[in-house]
């Protein structure tokens, strides 16, 4: 099992530094077409969403294990190949002892986050209603302008530290 995983992970992180400068280089160009105004819609996303509001409008518990649900799966589609680049390095350099320790530091770093975010937006509901609203209207323009600066520093940092374009010494 050990030789699969350390075969299948080394080629993986051979693959890292092209898969890094191809998200760089989509985050930018996304980032840049969103702050030009262009919006995006993925109709699965808004036929998922509009099944899930709805349920009732009042807070259950059924509401509040729903939202946990989405908002892991979110965190979890930013993380995962933070994830896996963690585990996979771990594996290769350190043994099965060195992943299970990132693993579990990882975990415990990732529950802290989302405990305080869930606790401030339990916390934060109906308090900032008037600013948010004011926020609103500039949420997609912002968003952009952090993805094009996202994109933009995956970009930098794989022509930097991959020896892609530097030349040969």
């Amino acid at each position: 099992v050990g030789a699969v995983v350390a075969g299948v992970s080394g080629s993986f992180i051979l693959a890292f530094p092209w898969i890094g400068l191809g998200l760089g280089i989509l985050l930018t160009a996304l980032g840049g077409l969103v702050v030009a105004g262009h919006a995006f819609h993925l109709s699965f996303v808004d036929t998922w969403t509009a099944r899930l509001a709805r349920g009732r409008k009042e807070p259950s518990a059924r509401s509040y294990a729903r939202y946990g649900v989405v908002y892991g799966l979110a965190s979890l589609s930013c993380t995962l190949p933070a994830f896996l680049a963690v585990i996979a390095t771990s594996l290769l350099a350190g043994g099965f002892l060195a992943a299970l320790i990132q693993f579990v530091l990882f975990g415990a770093g990732m529950a802290a986050v989302l405990a305080t975010m869930t606790v401030l937006v339990g916390w934060l509901t109906g308090r900032a209603h008037g600013g948010l609203r004011r926020f609103s209207r500039h949420a997609i323009r912002v968003s952009g302008a952090l993805l094009l600066v996202a994109g933009g520093y995956l970009v930098y940092y794989w022509l930097s530290v991959w020896p892609l374009l530097r030349p040969a010494s």
